[in-house]
């Protein structure tokens, strides 16, 4: 690891955040989709920042599958597939699919935890094994202690 600036830390991703991840509600019970929850799939992360979501999914939705309701802020990775390690910024309340990751950081370091990620996935989350364990296991972020 390189050399940080005095005042600044390497640490854990699962130390800036709890991670979890999402679910698909049944696609056989149309009742739950085409709601108002936005609902973020793998291949709408790299973008900077979601705003909104090509697919949105109901409150039965939500409630009947492992779908999570994230809060603005969150931080979602793709674990999996080509899209392996991209990276968002949640802009809205949002839930996701299976497939993504979603870190919710410490107030005032969502910003700086999802542009680490981004900076990082692309070079190491192809070489892991077990995608599904990149944010507890394999990645560490640099946090300057006044950041807190």
């Amino acid at each position: 690891m390189s050399e940080l600036p005095e005042g600044w830390i390497y640490t854990l991703l699962s130390d800036v955040a709890p991670w979890r991840s999402g679910g698909t509600p049944s696609r056989n019970n149309p009742v739950y989709y085409g709601g108002s929850i936005p609902w973020i799939k793998i291949g709408e992360l790299g973008q900077g920042v979601i705003t909104d979501t090509k697919e949105k999914i109901t409150e039965l939705g939500l409630q009947n599958s492992s779908a999570k309701l994230f809060p603005k802020g969150s931080v979602a990775v793709a674990m999996y597939g080509a899209t392996i390690g991209k990276t968002a910024i949640l802009g809205i309340e949002a839930a996701t699919n299976q497939a993504c990751a979603v870190g919710i950081p410490i107030e005032g370091l969502n910003r700086f935890t999802g542009n680490n990620l981004r900076t990082k996935t692309s070079a190491t989350a192809s070489m892991h094994p077990k995608p599904n364990a990149l944010p507890r296991a394999k990645f560490t972020s640099t946090t300057s202690l006044d950041a807190k």
